[in-house]
């Protein structure tokens, strides 16, 4: 007698858990799913994937999924919400304004 497949029924967060795929580090920064981030701690880059809030708990409890760091080691991690820490975007050098023929800096 063959195998049947059973249907895949995609699997839901247990109850009482919110899940969001931002999060505020202050009131400038803001972390999105697959954005770059900092663990303290840690070494290495890791992409942020999710915040989670547990409301089942009291005290509440929340942290942050990511994936990542060391070359060669990366890995899946869930970590407090105080360890985290965004990554500064590299500033542009803005271009000077372009000399007149003809003038002296002297």
């Amino acid at each position: 007698m063959p195998k049947v497949k059973k249907a895949k029924v995609p699997v839901q967060p247990p109850e009482g858990w919110v899940i969001e795929n931002h999060f505020t580090i202050s009131p400038q920064v803001t972390l999105y799913s697959g954005d770059k981030c900092r663990v303290k701690g840690e070494r290495g880059v890791f992409t942020f994937k999710r915040h989670v809030v547990n409301t089942k708990f009291n005290p509440i409890s929340e942290w942050v999924d990511v994936y990542g760091g060391s070359y060669g080691r990366e890995q899946y991690r869930s970590l407090p919400v105080e360890r985290i820490k965004h990554i500064p975007k590299r500033r542009t050098k803005k271009k000077s304004p372009a000399k007149k023929p003809g003038t002296s800096t002297r």
